[in-house]
């Protein structure tokens, strides 16, 4: 239930240190040289694994439909994180959010399509700044039974109450807890007392231990992929 990349990989928190470091104290040769190294590896090694899954996927008769959809139905997130471009204080978009009609009418068109993947009430924002988040969910699930649901957020606006709304509905919830000390906030450290006393939420929660200054360079795994770590202390 806890995920926690710090402790789990020595291998990739010794590199995250090493490349903090240089953000932090030489600026100018990380952005010349670290930065622009690491991000030409990167590419050479997905170069192949993107290439060789569009061509499986281009291989396939019929064409297959698509198996993830992420909906954002509010364009805004309540925290700072410094390596977010949407963070609160920098966010260029304007505000906007969904009409209900709109998310209603994706949801039957899926629902048309008989479709069966994953959707995602998230993209590039905190979901639950949207007070219908609950009805939306609800919504999707109901009329596409067979979906995976699933949520990520950043757990600031959790309370007991909304979290047991939401996992009427969701298949997996994703908390993102952003503590530099890599403590559980007290909105999240209540979920997941909670979750202790009921296991049959272990499989549906996820909480990610993340600093809110992060050095966002290496590809956390999938969270079917995710594996328990430690228990942290609150904060």
């Amino acid at each position: 239930m806890i995920v926690d990349r710090y402790h789990g990989n020595a291998v990739i928190s010794a590199k995250t240190h090493i490349i903090e470091f240089f953000e932090k104290n030489h600026p100018t040769i990380y952005e010349k040289y670290l930065l622009k190294s690491v991000i030409k590896l990167k590419d050479m090694y997905a170069k192949p694994i993107i290439d060789a899954s569009i061509e499986r996927i281009l291989s396939q008769n019929p064409f297959p439909i698509f198996e993830q959809i992420e909906i954002e139905t509010i364009n805004r997130c309540n925290l700072t994180c410094s390596f977010c471009p949407v963070n609160k204080k920098v966010d260029p978009r304007p505000f906007k959010l969904m009409e209900y009609d709109l998310f209603s009418s994706i949801i039957e068109q899926l629902k048309e399509l008989g479709y069966s993947g994953s959707i995602a009430l998230h993209s590039n924002n905190e979901p639950l700044l949207d007070s219908r988040i609950v009805e939306l969910s609800k919504l999707a699930k109901e009329s596409l039974p067979n979906a995976r649901l699933l949520l990520y957020t950043n757990g600031t606006l959790l309370t007991i109450e909304k979290f047991k709304s939401l996992m009427k509905y969701l298949d997996l919830l994703v908390i993102d807890n952003y503590n530099d000390d890599l403590h559980l906030i007290k909105p999240v450290q209540k979920v997941y007392d909670y979750c202790l006393n009921h296991p049959a939420l272990h499989d549906k929660v996820q909480i990610h231990l993340r600093k809110s200054n992060d050095c966002l360079l290496y590809t956390s795994p999938s969270p079917r992929d995710l594996s328990t770590s430690r228990m942290p202390s609150s904060a």
